[in-house]
């Protein structure tokens, strides 16, 4: 069995031969007569990726190709194909992602400086696995459906793969299963940029004090003239030594205060208008059918009648 072109695929031999090293129920047997094979083979039952040349050049077929019948038998013989080669196959496959390593480059903390150099070679390592892993799932569910499979994903296989990669190629990618699933989400979603820790180039490091905080605030609502956060960032470095507040070193800190939720409240309505300042940060109410037969018979007696589920 190989990975060839991204495809898991089994020999002929493996599906002719019988095991050697196989258990005592199972010696002698095997997952399919040459008979089957040139049954399902005809009538494109099971795709061939690559034809047979001889011993040194074995047919392959996709494995997820196979009949139910013919897989379950497989393992039975065989072992799961996908945790018997993804250890040897899996580390070669890890490519370096070059978009990673420039964004991990080019990225400034927010106190202004740049990734160290130890910790964008492991961002730039766990992207790059993470792109694997991402494959690896989009590639079996591609095959899932070309085939009518409607059964889920086994993530542990997965899990077992990241596992695998750990020390050789290597990464510091959560080691349990839920974590792995959460982290492989928010990559999809965000990005790079969910690697980075929160450590490196601390927010906080700079204080911005209730009054500095204040100014930023107002500066964000101004509507004549429209001010960046680089502009904001520029004229509160200006005023800061009359009001004896320290200087800010990077835009991002501006950008980072100003985008959390605490204050964003306070000028996202200048900037977006009121009502979608409302959608976003007012009150919801979910309105239900009254669960009770008459129901309007235990209101209060008035026209408004209000219904609230704890």
């Amino acid at each position: 069995m190989e990975w060839y072109n991204k495809t898991l695929a089994v020999t002929f031999g493996e599906l002719n031969d019988p095991n050697p090293d196989a258990s005592g129920d199972t010696i002698g047997m095997k997952v399919m007569s040459k008979p089957n094979y040139d049954k399902l083979s005809r009538l494109a039952k099971i795709n061939i990726l690559r034809p047979g040349k001889g011993l040194d050049h074995p047919a392959l077929i996709e494995y997820e190709s196979l009949p139910t019948r013919f897989k379950e038998r497989f393992k039975m013989i065989w072992g799961d194909p996908y945790a018997l080669i993804k250890e040897s196959m899996m580390k070669d496959d890890v490519v370096t992602d070059r978009r990673a390593r420039d964004f991990y480059a080019e990225f400034l903390l927010p106190d202004g400086t740049h990734i160290p150099d130890e910790f964008q070679d492991e961002y730039v390592q766990n992207a790059s696995v993470l792109n694997l892993l991402i494959s690896i799932i989009k590639n079996m569910q591609a095959k899932r459906r070309m085939y009518n499979n409607s059964t889920p994903i086994d993530f542990s296989t997965i899990h077992d793969t990241s596992e695998k990669l750990r020390l050789n190629p290597g990464h510091t990618l959560p080691k349990s299963s839920a974590r792995l699933r959460a982290k492989m989400n928010e990559y999809k979603k965000v990005g790079y940029s969910c690697l980075i820790s929160g450590k490196l180039g601390n927010k906080n490091t700079v204080k911005i004090t209730e009054e500095g905080g204040t100014f930023l605030v107002m500066q964000k609502r101004r509507r004549v003239p429209v001010m960046s956060d680089k502009q904001i960032f520029l004229e509160y470095n200006r005023v800061a030594d009359n009001y004896g507040w320290k200087q800010l070193e990077s835009v991002e800190s501006v950008t980072n205060f100003l985008n959390a939720p605490e204050n964003m409240q306070r000028w996202y309505d200048a900037v977006h208008g009121e009502l979608k300042a409302f959608r976003k940060f007012g009150y919801k109410f979910k309105t239900i059918l009254p669960d009770l037969r008459d129901a309007l018979w235990y209101g209060d007696g008035t026209k408004l009648n209000l219904y609230y589920k704890a």
